[in-house]
């Protein structure tokens, strides 16, 4: 690698604009001074989300997807052997140690790592069946965890994780020894996100709620409530680079695979995206979008599919299988993953059925810093 190095810097840079996006972000991770050669040149092609595929089993290197390039690279990350990913948050894996219950987040870009309070720092929430308390805490107790802010460029981040079947939150700031509970007993949030300094959830029901300050006495404000019509199985919350907030509504049904109905995967139909209308209070059904949104297991990703991402479909959502459930419980482990088209509202299947041993399939945008 060293005799490579004494290359000049100018012949380095033009080997680099000629790299599709899965070789910028294998360059990136290979050396310190190539990841400064990412950052010096902002290759745009770094902005494209890549799908980090489940692990195999005793393996340590992960395969990535890249959907513009539709090819994988390996990226080695012993880092994540034994561990469990929950999600992802500008560019950064949330993780949990299947076996010591410690949690941390992962660039794994520049491997760098911050250590977060372990599963034995959650409290109880309130309404936990009397049974539930003080029980055993595994990679089930968190369902999805997401930041506040870029750790990259950042010290004044928040993490907040939505935990137990009541989904309700717990979040710590950096140097905190245990998670705070934030919501309450019967919010069953479903997706949590920072906008606009302020914190926003969005509850099983529908009902969009905002949070002022992270502290456990937060004032909670229903910015609207759920609504009366509204069949969704899931709801996500994401922002677009210009700042507006929208929801994206996932329906879907469960598909039998044998006679007896024991067997089977989750199946999505169709997509929903609305923008909320701050002064109305009101969401706002959206049918195109200059955009592409990547959603699932990660913070929901909104990229510019002209300028950011080359390659990229607008207009579409990207989705990865986040039932729940069926990565502990399902044979076939990671099938619902594919393509919506807001125009023509078809479904194009990617990376179907996956080997599932470790972690879902989850949509990164990795940082090389």
């Amino acid at each position: 690698m060293a005799r490579w190095l004494e290359l000049p810097k100018a012949l380095w840079e033009q080997i680099y604009e000629k790299l599709d996006t899965v070789a910028c972000h294998s360059f990136s991770g290979t050396c310190s001074s190539f990841q400064s050669l990412a950052m010096e040149n902002q290759c745009r092609r770094l902005s494209s989300p890549l799908l980090m595929l489940p692990g195999k089993e005793n393996s340590t290197p992960r395969e990535f997807y890249s959907v513009s390039d539709d090819r994988t690279c390996e990226i080695n990350l012993p880092e994540l052997h034994g561990k469990w990913c929950l999600g992802s948050s500008y560019g950064w894996l949330f993780t949990v140690d299947s076996n010591s219950g410690e949690i941390s987040l992962l660039n794994p870009i520049t491997k760098a790592q911050i250590l977060l309070p372990p599963l034995s720092a959650f409290s109880d929430p309130p309404g936990l069946r009397e049974e539930e308390r003080g029980g055993e805490r595994n990679i089930k107790y968190i369902e999805r965890a997401t930041i506040s802010e870029n750790p990259s460029t950042s010290n004044d981040f928040v993490v907040i994780a939505i935990f137990t079947d009541l989904r309700v939150f717990a979040f710590c700031k950096p140097g905190d020894k245990s998670w705070t509970t934030l919501t309450r007993q019967g919010d069953h949030c479903e997706d949590v996100i920072w906008h606009k300094k302020k914190f926003y959830a969005i509850t099983n029901w529908g009902a969009l709620k905002r949070w002022e300050h992270c502290h456990v006495d937060a004032p909670v404000e229903t910015v609207i409530p759920a609504p009366k019509d509204e069949e969704c199985l899931h709801r996500y919350l994401v922002e677009t680079p210009g700042g507006a907030l929208l929801k994206v509504c996932r329906h879907r049904e469960w598909e039998e695979d044998d006679e007896d109905g024991d067997e089977g995967h989750s199946h999505s139909l169709t997509f929903k995206v609305c923008i909320l209308d701050e002064n109305g209070k009101r969401w706002i059904r959206v049918k195109n979008m200059e955009v592409a949104l990547f959603v699932g297991y990660n913070r929901a990703i909104c990229a510019s599919a002209i300028d950011d991402c080359p390659g990229i479909q607008a207009n579409s959502i990207y989705f990865t299988d986040d039932y729940f459930e069926g990565y502990y419980e399902n044979p076939y482990g990671c099938f619902d993953n594919g393509v919506f088209s807001l125009e023509d509202e078809s479904i194009k299947r990617i990376c179907n059925n996956p080997p599932v041993w470790c972690s879902p399939c989850i949509w990164i945008s990795p940082s090389p810093r």
